[in-house]
Order: structure tokens, then C-alpha cells, then sequence
């Protein structure tokens, strides 16, 4: 019988679980809040399984390699205070897990991403792996031993329910991405080319590539092809470079991040309840304690 396995996206949890729980005047409620979210789960949801935690601390240096303006011009809402409270509390959120005796897998320029999407592929033989994230890219990952679960819909996405809630096949899920683009990481979209007008495409075609050609068919002899269309026949090099920077399935042949997964999962702390004590104790989060004794993380 398969084990189960939880890998979770740390910085989508971080941000989910600190704007609940922030005062910009007080660190210790501010890092408590956090902290107690976690325990709340791992003690709940999480309970006698299996449990990673994996962190964006550096920008991917492939993807960078391949595109320097990814995750450029990021804008934030945060006012200076709150800006700075994020600052102080997510390193010592991060420590914490670690003292903890967590399996803790971040940095030497591989993002959460990365790490995530090679530990699915490297677990699913004897486990059945879950990813907690809301990230968009996660759903490419999806098989018969991967699902993904989306805390703010409350919902897994698996191979059985996908088309359900997407409305087009798994198979189809890099396309659209690709298509459609990441704001947020500054991977741009087709001009044009939206959610709704991206799916339409895919039913109705496929692949980027068939739509390609059926669109090429369909506008063979016109004066004047529509300019949406247009723009899909022409994006194919901006298509293979968001396919490029989005395809997690590259980390399968990456053997210096194989490595750097199996050194820092082998190396995994056990719980120092001494050590710990002693860095909440500086964090003046000592009561804690007993929280993390009785959930045996």
C-alpha cells in the first residue's frame, strides 16, 4: 500500500497564512500567527503522513539565462511597514521549519518550482504525492500519482476531476499555459489571448501547434485574416520560450538538482527540541513549545 506524501509550496503557504495574522508593530504575533497556522495543519490535515516544505529564497538561474526580464517588474500593494514585517518574519519562518526536524529543500539557484516538480517525479513510484499550492503551474504535474491541492478552493485537482474543472484534458494544460502566459512572472501571453479564448482554441483544435495549422487552413486565400489569429500564427518562437520556462518536466534530466534533492532530503535534522526551545525563546514565541511536541512533526 503507497504512503502518502504532502510536498508544499512554502512561499504560497507564507503568503497565504502572514496577511491573516500581520501587525506591523509586533514581530512576535506577527511570526506566531504563522507558525500556529502551520502546527494547525500539520496536526489536522497533514496527521501521519509524510510532510516537505519547499521555498523560493533565489530566482532560477536557467530561466534567467533564457529570458533576464522573468519575474521582473513585480509591483507590490505592501506599505514600507508591512514590507518590512514580511522581511523579518519569512527567514526566521523558514529556520524554524528546519529546526523543526522538516524536510526543507530551497536556493543554489533552483526555485520551489523546480524542486517540487522533481520530488513529485522522483516519489510517485512509491508514494502517492500531493502538492499544496494554489500556483498555476503545479496542474502540468498532475498523473495517476499526483494531485494537487488547492487550499483557497478547497479543492484536489486529480487526472479523474481535471477536465471537469478546467474544461479541457490534462494533456492540454502546458498549451494553455503557454499560451495564456504568468503575469506574476512576467512570462507574457499572446496578445490577445485570454483564459476563455485559449480553452476555445484547445477544444476545438488541440495543441498549440494543430491550432497553428488549423488556423494556417482556415486563413489560406484570405485578404485579411482576423488580427487575434493573426498573432497565434505568429507567437510560435514566444510559444517555445514560455514552453521553455514553464515546462517543469525538464527537471526530470537535471542532475545537479537530482543531486542537491537527494543531499538535502538525506540530510534532514532530527526534531532538537533544545535547539528549537532555544530559537523560538530569541523569537519570544517560547509558549510554542508544546505545539510542536504535540504534533510530532
Amino acid at each position: 500500500m503507497s504512503t502518502r506524501v504532502s510536498i508544499i509550496d512554502g512561499n504560497n503557504f507564507f503568503h497565504r497564512t502572514f496577511w491573516q495574522n500581520c501587525d506591523v508593530k509586533n514581530f512576535s504575533k506577527s511570526l506566531k500567527g504563522v507558525v500556529n497556522t502551520w502546527l494547525l495543519m500539520r496536526q489536522n490535515s497533514l496527521k501521519n503522513q509524510r510532510v516537505i516544505m519547499v521555498f523560493d529564497t533565489c530566482k532560477s538561474e536557467r530561466r534567467l539565462n533564457l529570458f533576464p526580464e522573468y519575474k521582473g517588474h513585480r509591483k507590490t500593494s505592501l506599505t514600507p511597514e508591512q514590507y518590512e514585517m514580511f522581511q523579518k518574519v519569512f527567514p526566521v519562518f523558514i529556520e524554524i521549519c528546519r529546526k523543526s526536524g522538516l524536510n526543507v529543500l530551497d536556493g543554489d539557484g533552483y526555485e520551489a518550482d523546480d524542486y517540487i516538480a522533481l520530488l513529485s517525479f522522483m516519489l510517485r513510484n512509491n508514494h502517492l504525492v500531493t502538492i499544496i499550492s494554489t500556483d498555476g503551474d503545479f496542474p502540468q504535474l498532475i498523473d495517476d500519482r499526483i494531485s494537487v491541492y488547492n487550499p483557497n478552493q478547497k479543492v484536489t485537482i486529480t487526472k479523474e476531476n481535471f477536465e471537469n474543472i478546467f474544461g479541457f484534458k490534462q494533456k492540454y494544460y502546458l498549451d494553455y499555459k503557454c499560451m495564456t502566459g504568468d503575469t506574476s512572472d512576467n512570462i507574457p501571453n499572446i496578445a490577445g489571448v485570454g483564459e476563455k479564448k485559449a480553452t476555445d482554441y484547445i477544444l476545438e483544435y488541440g495543441t498549440y501547434e494543430q491550432i497553428v495549422e488549423e488556423l494556417k487552413m482556415k486563413n489560406a486565400g484570405k485578404k485579411k485574416p482576423s488580427v487575434i489569429e493573426t498573432r497565434v500564427i505568429e507567437s510560435a518562437d514566444l510559444i517555445k520560450r514560455n514552453r521553455e520556462l514553464m515546462d517543469l518536466n525538464v527537471v526530470k534530466t537535471d542532475m545537479v538538482l537530482r543531486g542537491l534533492v537527494k543531499q538535502k532530503v538525506q540530510g534532514q535534522r532530527r526534531f532538537d527540541r533544545t535547539d528549537l526551545f532555544k530559537y523560538l525563546c530569541e523569537h519570544d514565541i517560547s509558549d510554542m513549545i508544546k505545539e510542536f511536541d504535540k504534533c510530532k512533526i
